[in-house]
């Protein structure tokens, strides 16, 4: 064990037992002795133990450290200077992180070229705490850092630069973002291309996500999709996930079509990526109005799967489909396929089945009614969920088709008032008292229940 390795160790025994007078020469020793990056992360722990103290003197004593961290980011070793920010960021977290002063960031711009990229990556992130007050000092900072946004070496460097210039424009000066997108997307671009470092690709995912509400900067990708396709699942699944939930931001009127087939060819397909693939082609259908029909398509195509895995997770991804708009045939369609794929006499009837009943049984008006019997007959072999789903669809069909469904909403309450009262659980219990509700509802105003249901929607 080195000397540094060996001061904090001891200088943590001695944090148990609150002595600040030897706490201050042990801490003194360690500071002194502090010359490497590695010396400085040593000091992490020590400190960290002591900062919570209640005993005021012990604190004073942690808080000591700190000049000696500070004068180390004016050290000539890159390495040192990282190091010092990063320990004071952690020690000061809970005060919002080190603090960087007017001084502190010119320095550090001036010194940015000393800087390999992984510690560049994080000199900048520190910059960003600060903020020009005037204007010549914030043009100069955006000047100097001008360079580093089309640095195509290393994507931290470039993602967390983009996010500092961001951060000094949005203010005073937001007609910049336009020009800072048109500048940075094909350096980006480059880091999500085959053959680009893993790191770097993870780090454009991860920025793209964060900014995945602001079409402003998902767009300018959509003439690249295939950048998009997570081919690499078998050896890199992350990766290959971020791809996909980035798919439905990335699409457009123009590449709908091709992104679509690749999802119902592929990855729809392969257990790996099938929910995440499945996810996008819902979303897609909701943020593309145009590919809403395209979209309930590749869900009824894939239920055509000889793969039961898929076919679950069309089921599961339909509960999360919105059918508002679309054609009666289109989803007199769906809810057929749904009838033939399924087992209504199992206890696993899939949820999305009484939730189509509910909103569009009447489309099917030859055969709701008699699936709703056998839900209804079947009512006690379902879970908590699937009870409150099918009391729904009940009540909700028989305000549509009162005298066809008025025997399954009769059946159904009968069993969630009377038969469940011998179970006292919070859940059955609950069952039980909407029914209850519903059923006094019923007596007194139909009217007032279908304004209900439509509200709760």
């Amino acid at each position: 064990m080195g000397t540094i390795e060996r001061l904090a160790v001891d200088l943590l025994r001695v944090c148990q037992q609150n002595d600040s007078a030897e706490l201050k020469i042990l801490l003194h020793q360690l500071v002194e002795t502090v010359s490497t990056p590695g010396d400085i992360t040593c000091l992490i722990g020590p400190v960290m133990k002591l900062l919570p103290s209640h005993n005021t003197n012990v604190k004073k004593t942690a808080y000591s450290v700190l000049p000696r961290l500070y004068e180390c980011i004016r050290d000539s070793d890159p390495g040192v200077v990282t190091s010092s920010l990063l320990t004071l960021d952690t020690i000061l977290a809970s005060e919002g992180g080190v603090v960087v002063s007017r001084n502190m960031a010119a320095y550090l711009l001036r010194r940015l070229q000393d800087f390999p990229d992984p510690q560049l990556a994080t000199v900048l992130e520190v910059i960003g705490k600060y903020k020009p007050q005037e204007e010549e000092e914030l043009f100069q900072e955006l000047s100097i850092l001008d360079p580093y946004l089309v640095r195509s070496s290393g994507a931290a460097v470039v993602v967390n630069c983009i996010k500092l210039f961001l951060k000094l424009t949005e203010e005073r000066h937001p007609q910049l973002k336009s020009e800072i997108i048109h500048r940075v997307v094909p350096v980006l671009k480059q880091f999500l291309s085959s053959g680009s470092p893993r790191d770097s690709t993870d780090y454009v995912l991860d920025f793209l996500l964060f900014m995945n509400q602001d079409s402003d900067w998902l767009i300018p990708f959509s003439d690249s999709p295939h950048l998009f396709y997570p081919k690499n699942y078998d050896t890199d699944l992350a990766l290959a996930l971020k791809k996909l939930r980035l798919l439905p931001y990335i699409c457009t009127e123009s590449n709908f079509k091709e992104i679509l087939h690749n999802l119902e060819q592929e990855y729809c397909r392969i257990p790996k990526t099938c929910t995440d693939a499945m996810t996008c082609v819902c979303l897609i259908s909701g943020r593309v109005p145009l590919a809403g029909s395209k979209c309930l398509n590749v869900l009824i195509t894939l239920m055509d799967s000889s793969d039961c895995h898929v076919c679950e997770n069309v089921l599961r991804t339909l509960q999360d489909f919105n059918l508002a708009g679309f054609k009666d045939d289109e989803i007199r369609s769906i809810i057929r396929k749904i009838l033939m794929k399924i087992d209504l006499s199992v206890k696993d009837v899939p949820y999305v089945l009484p939730i189509l009943l509910g909103e569009f049984g009447e489309l099917i008006e030859d055969q709701s009614p008699y699936v709703l019997e056998s839900l209804a007959h079947n009512f006690e072999l379902y879970d908590d969920c699937m009870q409150s789903l099918t009391l729904t669809a009940a009540l909700k069909m028989f305000l549509k088709m009162p005298a066809k469904c008025q025997h399954s909403l009769g059946e159904i309450m009968e069993k969630c008032i009377h038969d469940m009262m011998r179970n006292d659980s919070e859940k059955m219990l609950g069952l039980q008292q909407r029914a209850l509700k519903y059923y006094h509802l019923l007596k007194a105003d139909v009217h007032l229940v279908k304004k209900m249901l439509t509200t709760q929607n």
